[in-house]
């Protein structure tokens, strides 16, 4: 259900990026804390030829490096 809810913003980006620039982007990314930002946004571009990255938080504290 959530993924659902949150693909919401996937397809429009992909909706967006198409009418933009006329074609795909060569990467899609997103923060993978909990995990339904970023199933909501890769949905929409599971069946593209593109990398797909999630990116989380690393680090101990709220300093640079830290």
């Amino acid at each position: 259900m959530v993924r659902d809810f949150q693909s919401v913003v996937g397809y429009e980006a992909r909706k967006h990026f198409l009418e933009m620039t006329g074609m795909m982007p060569d990467e899609v990314c997103a923060c993978v804390g909990t995990g339904s930002n970023s199933i909501g946004m890769f949905k929409p571009f599971l069946d593209d030829p593109m990398d797909i990255t999630g990116v989380e938080h690393y680090g101990y504290g709220d300093q640079f490096m830290d």
